[in-house]
């Protein structure tokens, strides 16, 4: 089983290639140091440059690759929510990880920094 190959992506609003850069050292969701790639044309986020939070157990996505695992925001609807996306940000895949009665997963804000040194999310 293969994992999804990370290249440089491509926007999916304007198909420009992304550029990588890293997340900066204050960042407080727990993404410090993190590769990821931007649209420079669009300066839209597409998707971050390592494996982290890629499995595959992860669901597909409708690329028919390997989502990531991923934990939002301090900013977002239910902050540190789980959740799923395409790995490649490719498809605009988005899915709430919910327990057994349908409610997001969500990470405890203490936890946040520790779970940036898992791989599985």
């Amino acid at each position: 089983m293969t994992i999804t190959i990370l290249e440089p992506p491509k926007c999916p609003k304007c198909y420009e290639y992304g550029i990588r850069r890293i997340v900066n050292s204050s960042n407080p969701n727990g993404n410090a140091g993190r590769p990821y790639y931007i649209c420079y044309s669009c300066d839209r986020f597409i998707c971050f440059a390592d494996r982290r939070g890629i499995s595959p157990a992860n669901r597909r996505c409708r690329c028919g690759k390997y989502t990531r695992r991923q934990i939002s925001g301090t900013g977002k609807e239910l902050p540190h929510g789980i959740h799923y996306v395409c790995a490649r940000g490719w498809c605009w895949f988005y899915e709430k990880e919910v327990d057994q009665d349908g409610v997001q997963r969500q990470v405890p804000a203490r936890l946040v920094g520790t779970c940036a040194s898992y791989s599985y999310i």
